[in-house]
């Protein structure tokens, strides 16, 4: 009986295998897995190159899927319609002279292909993010045909018309070998090769000649010469010259350094490289798309003159060095540094690190120096400060000694608050200049003496009373102290909260200083002490006025309207500081809900309005709460309107009426009991709101007890407000150039970003949370793209002045783009003869220029029917073919492409 056979119990022997077929099926995977299969193109979603590993006959190869140039969309013309997108390529002569040099789309006009290598395998887990081209090898002579073989195999198979490519011999000989299928849908099959020769005919250098030689090459013996076309280049290049005693290096960059050399903080900026970064300019000038008829190019006579070229392109040579740009550097090393502060800990003070280095015994701390830093800074103070060993520590009392030092100031713009930029410190001002001093000191511990050195002269400014120098004065903190008497009635101003906390207890200092020296003895001693038991009459009629500062005109007392109001002589508000406001505000947040608690919150918050109160009826002695409400807050009390209940002459009045905030729950409101408890005293004999030397002091004890990780951070983000007024401040000049307002405005935004990131993570608590650490890190990234963008910049800045320097009278666009390519850049009609003068200065303009290019490119196509034999139509399907040459000092190079039909 027959029984029906299983087809899922066959035996399939894989037993005769190859190694050959073995490596087919892997390249077959590879074009599947990267979406090549029935395809002539790279998909889109593939962006990068893509590499992949096989072994074959016991070695290994890479084959890496490449495209080199995305070109706009080109309109297939008729005859071209059976046209592989490699053919298609091949065909089109827009990218000739733009191409990257010495590239396989140089060669043979391909901007999508595969490649094979020899690969030296390090590992044998290496995947595609592993894998460098650096590692690859060419195949050897032996192996180039059974590897293109098999690859020609597996495109087939795939119906993937892409060309494919075999490496060979030395990569530095950029020798080439390769094919590409015909596909489903077409029937010319193409082939590449590549070739070199040290010394070639005459004749052959010219076109004519190179003509004849691609005709042997297609084999053709019909007159097909209308079917050829020709792009030629000519390559010239310009080196810099060398620096002489006239020409120092640095005078490429003197237009961006004009205007800061003076400065007395710009002149520390060291930015960008001394020697200039343009080390040569490539010229060159071609035609494309040459027709037989159009020139004439032999070895007797040539009509392609390059100054006439209907193409000039321009390409800058630079010195790419993986240095980091002064500036920048300087920057990273000081984030360093914050780095290592945070390491050694919040408990450990500047103090004590920069007494570190110290050999000499020291006692052991007391039991109340370990609790208190305060009383630790003073037992290492006076160590700290005596003990540089150093030449780089035995500088920084001078240098201090300069920062502190009052030096004319030049200009009238001495300093320059950041532009966009929250929690700065004003450039110019004393923050911003010791800051550039931390900036050039390398060591942490050095840096830690320059602190103590600084607060010390902070402590003989504030004994000796003198204000703290190149701190600005005025209510908005930018006046210079220059022209005039900062302790003659003019004001000072109050820490600016939208500045960095180390610029407030600077302004906080000074003001200390001010108020100290302007408050009189007798003033500081005799204010008057205000008991519940004292009685004052300030109803009395003959009660003189007094703290008068000026009447208010148009206002009088509503009880007695013949006596003017007076607006009195008040004590100035109390200055904060942003962490002392938040500490105040953290206590009130804390004293509950309770009746109790809230009339001790109204009491806390209204110090400052009973000390105005009590000026108010000094100044006016018939004076009532209404009257004083007019002139504090004028927007409680209503004129001539109606009020909905009777006179009463204490919130409702002939002339108008307090608010409700103002007059509701008479006997509780809080500003009628503060009213009632307001004594009639002159602010010049009412207790100080502000006592200079206690907040002197504790400013001095924020500044000694201060870690070296809070320090570098106020010096990290001072540095960072330097730096991004320094580029603010750059030659207008350079703002015309697109690359470096790019440039310019990303640091900006990292300068923000970053100093955001570094507020967030300066928590002052020990033992740090999770969350902190969290922020820390968010810092230190953002601080990482703050540097890189500066690298940029620095660099963008460089390549512009220095190829300006080189050009001055180019158009900025043309600069520009030339920065931002990195390549060859189109030279319009009005820029060609500053670039002709500058390239072919020692040439003679009047002779064979075109014989003496550096390097001379040509691009052969010819397009026409296959194969040639007999009389063929305008119905024939056409095919392409390329040849390209290259004529550099010592060698030519041929890169051939020849296609034919298949029957």
């Amino acid at each position: 009986m027959d029984v029906e056979e299983d087809p899922s119990s066959r035996f399939v022997d894989y037993t005769n295998e190859t190694d050959w077929e073995r490596f087919m099926a892997a390249l077959e995977d590879s074009l599947l897995q990267w979406g090549l299969s029935d395809e002539g193109t790279i998909p889109e979603s593939i962006l990068h190159d893509k590499f992949q590993v096989y072994n074959f006959h016991h070695a290994h190869y890479l084959l890496r899927l490449c495209r080199e140039d995305i070109r706009p969309h080109l309109e297939p013309q008729k005859r071209h319609a059976h046209f592989t997108p490699t053919l298609t390529s091949i065909a089109d002569n827009r990218l000739d002279l733009k191409s990257p040099p010495e590239s396989i789309h140089r060669y043979f006009g391909c901007d999508a292909y595969l490649v094979l290598y020899r690969y030296h395998l390090l590992a044998y887990n290496d995947t595609e993010d592993t894998i460098t081209v650096e590692s690859a090898a060419g195949v050897r002579e032996e192996d180039v045909n059974i590897l293109l073989s098999s690859l020609v195999v597996a495109l087939g198979n795939c119906n993937c018309t892409l060309p494919a490519f075999v490496a060979v011999g030395d990569l530095n000989d950029r020798r080439y070998i390769g094919a590409a299928v015909p596909g489903l849908h077409s029937s010319i099959s193409t082939r590449f090769d590549t070739s070199t020769s040290s010394e070639v005919p005459l004749s052959q250098h010219c076109v004519s000649g190179l003509l004849d030689l691609f005709r042997l090459k297609l084999g053709s013996a019909a007159d097909t010469f209308d079917a050829f076309e020709v792009s030629v280049v000519y390559h010239y290049d310009w080196h810099v010259p060398p620096a002489t005693a006239e020409t120092p290096p640095s005078e490429w960059r003197q237009i961006v350094d004009v205007n800061h050399i003076h400065h007395p903080i710009w002149k520390f900026m060291e930015w960008g490289p001394v020697k200039s970064p343009l080390l040569s300019l490539s010229l060159q000038t071609g035609w494309t798309g040459l027709k037989e008829g159009m020139y004439v190019d032999n070895a007797v006579h040539s009509t392609l003159n390059p100054m006439e070229a209907p193409m000039f392109l321009l390409t800058s040579l630079l010195d790419v060095t993986e240095a980091q740009p002064p500036l920048a550097a300087l920057l990273d090393h000081l984030i360093s540094n914050l780095h290592n502060a945070r390491t050694v800990g919040r408990e450990v003070l500047v103090y004590e690190l920069a007494n570190a280095s110290t050999s000499s015994p020291k006692k052991s701390p007391t039991r109340y120096e370990q609790r208190v830093p305060a009383a630790r800074a003073a037992a290492v103070i006076g160590q700290a400060i005596g003990s540089w060993v150093t030449s780089s520590k035995a500088q920084v009392p001078s240098i201090i000694a300069s920062l502190m030092a009052a030096e004319p100031l030049q200009g009238d713009e001495w300093c320059s608050a950041p532009t966009g930029l929250q929690h700065a410190v004003v450039v110019g001002q004393l923050a911003s200049r010791l800051a550039v001093h931390f900036m050039h000191a390398e060591e942490l511990q050095v840096q830690c003496l320059m602190w103590v050195e600084f607060v010390r002269a902070l402590r003989d400014q504030w004994i000796s009373q003198q204000l703290l120098p190149h701190m600005g004065i005025g209510r908005d903190g930018m006046l210079a102290p220059r022209n005039v008497d900062a302790l003659d009635g003019i004001s000072m101003p109050t820490p600016d909260f939208h500045f960095n906390l180390l610029y407030q207890k600077l302004q906080m200092l000074n003001m200390c200083i001010v108020r100290n020296v302007l408050l009189p003895l007798n003033r500081r001693q005799t204010y008057i002490e205000v008991d519940d038991d004292d009685e004052f009459f300030d109803s009395v009629e003959d009660v003189p006025a007094i703290g008068v500062l000026k009447p208010l005109e148009g206002q009088y007392l509503l009880h007695h309207p013949t006596q003017v109001l007076n607006v009195p002589i008040t004590q100035d508000p109390v200055p904060l500081t942003e962490d002392v406001a938040k500490e105040q505000q953290e206590i009130l947040s804390k004293l509950g809900v309770s009746a109790e608690s809230t009339l001790l919150r109204q009491q806390i918050q209204s110090t400052s309005m009973l000390s105005d109160m009590q000026a108010f009826k000094a100044a006016n002695p018939n004076s009532c709460l209404a009257d004083f409400i007019r002139w504090y807050s004028p927007r409680d009390w209503n004129d001539h309107e109606l009020p909905s209940e009777p006179i009463d002459m204490k919130t409702n009045f002939p002339q108008g009426h307090l608010s409700s905030r103002m007059s509701k729950h008479q006997d509780a409101n809080p500003w009628q009991l503060m009213w009632q408890q307001a004594q009639a005293i002159p602010a010049e004999k009412q207790k100080p709101l502000f006592d200079a030397g206690n907040e002197a002091e504790k400013i001095f004890h924020f500044l000694e007890t201060i870690s070296p990780a809070t320090l570098l951070y106020h010096m990290v983000v001072a540095t960072i407000s330097n730096i991004s007024v320094f580029w603010q401040q750059m030659d207008d000049w350079l703002t015309e150039f697109p690359a470096f307002v790019t440039a310019r405005d990303d640091f900006q935004a990292k300068c923000n970003k970053a100093i955001a990131a570094l507020d967030d993570a300066a928590v002052e608590d020990i033992k740090p949370t999770e969350e902190h650490k969290v922020l820390k890190s968010l810092a230190d990234d953002a601080c990482d793209k703050l540097v890189q963008a500066l690298e940029h910049l620095e660099t963008t800045t460089a390549t512009l002045a220095a190829i300006r320097h080189v050009l001055p009278n180019v158009s900025p666009l043309l600069i520009n783009d030339m920065v931002v390519t990195k390549g060859p850049v189109v030279v319009s009609r009005s820029d060609r003869e500053v670039v002709s003068k500058l390239v072919w200065a020692e040439k003679d303009p009047n002779g064979p220029l075109h014989r003496f290019p550096i390097e001379r490119e040509y691009v052969l196509r010819h397009t026409a029917p296959r194969p040639f034999v007999g009389t063929s139509s305008e119905k024939d399907p056409v095919a392409v073919s390329r040849f390209y040459a290259n004529f550099a000092t010592q060698e030519v190079r041929y890169a051939l492409v020849l296609t034919d039909t298949e029957f």
